[in-house]
């Protein structure tokens, strides 16, 4: 899985696009493979809806977990 390295700083209005298209890929690629483990697309994208909306939560609480 590649995640291109941003080329905007953190500030730029078109960084959040540029995110956008950087992990769709990477999306893209975890709902092929949970498809073939047979788990449908809308099944997969309701459980990712529910993980990012946990993991937004936990990163308010504390950011360090995230990257463990």
């Amino acid at each position: 899985m590649h995640i291109v390295s941003s080329r905007f700083p953190a500030a730029h209005p078109d960084r959040d696009l540029q995110c956008q298209e950087a992990i769709g890929d990477a999306v893209r690629e975890v709902i092929k493979m949970a498809n073939m483990r047979g788990y449908g697309t809308v099944e997969v994208l309701d459980a990712m809806d529910k993980v990012i909306k946990q993991l937004r939560q936990a990163n308010g609480e504390d950011p360090s977990p995230l990257l463990r």
